[in-house]
């Protein structure tokens, strides 16, 4: 486990290596006004492409007759076209820009998040990280080569950031349906019946993980836009580069972690095997690597960013000093909430979300009526850690009642 974890969170690390050195120059080039508002188009993205796969992705983890998958498949398409469209009417009629290419971006996040989900489910998980590394270089340089032609235009780096999304999300469900085998034909998209049987059989994914996870989402990234409206997209686009440079340790280490952690406890679970001291082992090792991590970035991080980005975006060292809780919270503590969707507790996730997303609410509003983002990001910091140790707190409970019974 220790050995595929290390390869998995090599490979990302070398990708969002690429990513970030990119990023850096791409930054110097637009500037925080022109990153704001690619920021807010991606928050509405972000939040659309939650619902718009119902979470039935999730099903790949617990259906055993892969002849299913076509179907379930399927039924996400039918779905994300039906979201992307009432969504599109939606930001048409509040005034909303962008619409077509958030569209553009909702398909290719949906159609990304369900084939690499069908990947994990059959031990591919590999192929997705090579894939990722492999694209990553080439959004900057498209990025790049626009500066060089149009200038700072917030519109290029959507438009760039959308078709180039949406290319490298169709390549890899194309080599992945071919790999595992998996042909659909005209026929399949009209056995209403199966599809039917399907959507009831895991509407409990929809029920409580989709709408969890929106309102995860809406609470991460809705700042963003709250920020853009009321401080301006300078503010939004440091919001958004803190938030990114936050992310990237979940996204380069404990989505391997994670991954791999779900993957070890669903074959524990099958061959009624406990999973207590691996749980605890994995915790050891986030709790470790968390605290060195940031203590190195509280003392680098401030000369770091300014040598990467410039001295324009000093702030972003600020508002990660203040997120830092909310960092911790996440790095260590995400592998073992996915305990609730593997045992099939979705409505303690919705649960969590749901209060993350109140303190988000309850955060910015503060933020808003005494003038001060600052104040807003202390406060959603610190509620969102106490939260998620909680429901940790909860899921420790879970495994230890499950090992009891197997013991």
């Amino acid at each position: 486990m220790i050995r595929k974890i290390s390869l998995v969170t090599l490979i990302n690390l070398l990708s969002q290596v690429v990513s970030i050195t990119g990023f850096a120059l791409i930054s110097r080039l637009y500037g925080p006004e022109s990153l704001g508002g690619l920021f807010v188009f991606l928050s509405y993205s972000s939040i659309v492409s939650v619902i718009s796969s119902g979470y039935l992705e999730q099903s790949f983890f617990i259906l055993k007759q892969q002849n299913l998958f076509k179907h379930v498949l399927i039924l996400i398409f039918y779905l994300t076209t039906f979201i992307s469209l009432i969504s599109g009417l939606i930001f048409f009629f509040i005034g909303v820009s962008y619409i077509m290419f958030i569209i553009c971006n909702v398909f290719s996040e949906s159609i990304l998040k369900t084939i690499s989900s069908l990947n994990i489910s059959t031990n591919r998980i590999l192929f997705i990280s090579i894939s990722k590394f492999l694209f990553s270089p080439i959004i900057p340089l498209c990025y790049y080569l626009s500066f060089q032609t149009y200038g700072n235009d917030e519109f290029y780096l959507i438009f760039i950031s959308s078709i180039l999304n949406i290319l490298f999300a169709s390549i890899i469900a194309v080599i992945t349906l071919r790999k595992l085998n998996i042909s659909m034909f005209v026929r399949d998209f009209f056995r209403f019946k199966i599809l039917i049987l399907l959507f009831r059989r895991f509407f409990k994914f929809t029920k409580f993980s989709m709408t969890g996870e929106l309102m995860r989402t809406i609470a991460f990234k809705g700042p963003t836009i709250v920020l853009e409206r009321f401080f301006g997209k300078d503010i939004a686009g440091f919001y958004g580069i803190a938030n990114r440079i936050l992310l990237l340790p979940t996204m380069v280490f404990i989505g391997s972690v994670t991954q791999i952690y779900i993957e070890k406890v669903s074959n524990s679970i099958k061959k009624q095997l406990g999973i207590l001291t691996f749980t605890k082992s994995i915790l050891k090792i986030l709790s470790i690597t968390s605290l060195i991590g940031f203590t190195l970035f509280i003392v680098f991080g401030k000369n770091l960013i300014v040598i990467l980005i410039g001295d324009d975006f000093k702030q972003v060292y600020f508002m990660i000093i203040l997120l830092l809780p909310y960092a911790i919270s996440l790095v260590t503590l995400s592998p073992l909430l996915s305990i609730f969707t593997v045992f099939e507790k979705q409505e303690n996730l919705f649960k969590l979300k749901f209060l993350v997303l109140i303190s988000s609410i309850f955060s910015f509003t503060i933020s808003v009526i005494f003038n001060n983002f600052n104040l807003g990001l202390i406060i959603f910091s610190v509620t969102t850690c106490i939260i998620y140790s909680s429901f940790s707190y909860m899921s420790l409970k879970v495994i230890k009642s499950y090992d009891k019974k197997n013991s």
